[in-house]
């Protein structure tokens, strides 16, 4: 069966709405997605609070969801300039944090009300059990500096390396590292741990844990740094990759999902994204290096006697000036061509 394709609704559409402001009760309106049904509406509220509302025929049941947080769903009469006051499944993002969520769940509505004979409260019903998860995901708190750096490396080999060379689909499958895996890019084949460096001498990066380079079960392992400079004049930020990376799922609305689950579990928000602009990096170099004995890491066969009882954690640096005969691309293209 052929995997249907997901748009999320246009972020012009708020846009054009948030130019003529709402005023007391009476929501200003606008199709959603025009070109799939006029069955789904998009609105601002006098508070500036986003709805998408679907019209309820007189048969038609009524729903209401409070299960999920950032998202209100009740059935309501409203008053739509333009229209009359009619009887809506109204939707709510009452979270700036979620809209990126709530775009995507709006036009997968709209793809749904865009068939024939659909039951309009069973369908919406159906597809709040299915993003109930996303909602309840959606961060609260700002990532640290640290945070910040790894999930921009992340992205950034995610986007410019990872998915030019594998597909999207393939790509975001095996990125693991937001959900707490041991390695962030993970295959049968191969695993690869990314790391960011803001060092101004060397090629300094901090490990986190006696198994974080320890060889995976199966296939080889490899090690993508990442050397950043943070400065004000640079190009990106983790709010830009972001960006790109959506860019990226912006016709697949099943790669969209993916990437959303992953951001939200690396406890990403765009409510954060204003700060998250400021800090703006140039990239000096990325490296991709093989993994091998002569690699500098350490691990538990590093301890003959075993780890030393009572340690709990181990940290520790390591300089890849002294594994330069271990790179094995230093860009995208030689990349491509491993």
């Amino acid at each position: 069966m052929e995997t249907r394709r997901i748009e999320a609704i246009a972020p012009d559409i708020w846009q054009r709405l948030a130019d003529s402001p709402a005023k007391g009760d009476v929501l200003v309106a606008r199709l959603a997605a025009p070109d799939l049904t006029d069955k789904l509406i998009a609105a601002f509220d006098a508070d500036g609070k986003r709805h998408l509302l679907v019209t309820l025929r007189d048969e038609d049941s009524e729903l209401i969801d409070r299960d999920s947080r950032g998202i209100d769903v009740a059935t309501r009469i409203l008053s739509v300039q333009g229209h009359d006051p009619a009887r809506y499944i109204d939707m709510i993002c009452s979270d700036p944090a979620g809209h990126a969520i709530f775009d995507l769940f709006g036009g997968e509505i709209a793809a749904t009300l865009a068939g024939t004979d659909t039951d309009t409260t069973y369908s919406i019903a159906t597809l709040l059990g299915k993003w109930r998860r996303f909602w309840g995901q959606v961060p609260l708190q700002i990532l640290s500096a640290e945070e910040q750096t790894g999930l921009f490396a992340e992205l950034w080999f995610l986007t410019q390396w990872f998915v030019p060379k594998i597909g999207l689909k393939q790509a975001l499958d095996r990125w693991r590292g937001p959900f707490g895996s041991r390695h962030d890019f993970e295959s049968a084949a191969e695993s690869i741990e990314v790391k960011a460096t803001t060092h101004v001498t060397g090629t300094v990066h901090r490990i986190h844990g006696i198994d974080q380079l320890a060889p995976p079960e199966n296939g080889m392992l490899y090690f993508f740094s990442v050397k950043l400079r943070e400065e004000a004049g640079g190009s990106k930020s983790l709010a830009s990759v972001v960006y790109d990376a959506r860019e990226l799922c912006r016709d697949d609305g099943d790669a969209m999902s993916k990437l959303e689950n992953a951001l939200a579990s690396a406890g990403y928000s765009d409510g954060h994204a204003a700060e998250y602009s400021k800090k703006k990096f140039r990239l000096v170099a990325g490296r991709l290096f093989i993994v091998r004995d002569d690699f500098p890491r350490l691990t538990k066969n590093h301890f003959t006697g075993g780890i030393p009882a009572g340690v709990d954690r181990i940290e520790y640096d390591i300089d890849l000036q002294s594994a330069s005969h271990l790179e094995i691309a230093d860009s995208p293209e030689k990349y491509f061509q491993l």
